[in-house]
């Protein structure tokens, strides 16, 4: 499948991040963007988040409108989430490169 022309650019702006600095580094920067973000999922934001969701579609509700996602398919995806910070980073990497399938 063929990128788009957004994304290739993309990707060139991000391996002209990794020229500017060392493999070291890019790596490390990498790891710590994920880490985090699973740092920051803990239980209370995780709460704060589904609050926030049951009092955003009671808006809808109150205006006529109807969510993109149910309320039941964001809990799950935050679900997902918790489940998935209870791994390192590397981990993640390593089982996005070996099974996921980007298509993009």
């Amino acid at each position: 499948m063929q990128m788009s022309k957004e994304t290739q650019e993309k990707i060139k702006e991000i391996q002209a991040i990794e020229s500017k600095y060392s493999l070291v580094s890019f790596n490390m920067a990498l790891t710590h963007l994920v880490s985090a973000g699973i740092n920051n999922f803990t239980d209370d934001f995780v709460e704060e988040c589904k609050k926030q969701i049951l009092e955003k579609e009671e808006e809808y509700k109150a205006q006529g409108l109807v969510s993109v996602m149910t309320p039941e398919f964001q809990f799950e995806l935050l679900d997902c989430c918790v489940e998935l910070a209870k791994h390192s980073p590397w981990t993640i990497f390593a089982y996005i490169k070996r099974h996921m399938v980007v298509n993009i």
